[in-house]
C-alpha cells in the first residue's frame, strides 16, 4: 500500500508519460496529487434568475428561448453571428454566438436551456456571448 511520499510513478494506472506531465505540474508524490486543485472551479449546480445577474458575473441562468435564433455576417468580418432572445420572469437575455451556426438549428422557441456565461449589462435586459448551452 502506497504512503504519502510514494512517487506518482508508482501509483497504479500512472505510466512514465503521466508521471512526467503531472512533474510538470509540480505532482511528484502522492501528497502532491490529492492535495492539488485545479486552478479554477465552476458550480454550475445552481442556476440564478436574469435579474439577479451581476455586471461580469459568470453564472448558470435557466430561460425560455423567446423567438427562433436569427443569424447574419458581421459587417466587413467573415463572422457568422447568431443571435437569440432567452429569457424567465425575472428579465430578459440577449445571447450571441460567434461562428457557431450549428446553435441555430439546435435551439428552439418555446425551450428551456441552461445557459452558463459571463452575464454583462445592468437592470433587467442582460447579455451573455457565446455561453456554453446546456
Amino acid at each position: 500500500m502506497p504512503d504519502l511520499t510514494t512517487n506518482v510513478r508508482y501509483i497504479r494506472g500512472i505510466g512514465e508519460q503521466k508521471a512526467r506531465s503531472l512533474a510538470k505540474l509540480g505532482i511528484l508524490t502522492l501528497r502532491d496529487l490529492i492535495s492539488y486543485f485545479p486552478r479554477a472551479y465552476e458550480d454550475r449546480r445552481r442556476s440564478r434568475k436574469i435579474a439577479e445577474l451581476e455586471d461580469g458575473e459568470s453564472a448558470c441562468v435557466e430561460a425560455m428561448v423567446a423567438e427562433p435564433p436569427s443569424s447574419h455576417r458581421a459587417r466587413g468580418s467573415s463572422a457568422e453571428l447568431v443571435k437569440v432572445r432567452a429569457g424567465d420572469e425575472g428579465g430578459s437575455l440577449d445571447i450571441t454566438f460567434f461562428n457557431q451556426p450549428y446553435i441555430k438549428k439546435c435551439l428552439k422557441a418555446g425551450e428551456t436551456y441552461t445557459f452558463f456565461g459571463r452575464a454583462e449589462g445592468a437592470g433587467r435586459r442582460k447579455t451573455m456571448v457565446n455561453p456554453l448551452v446546456e
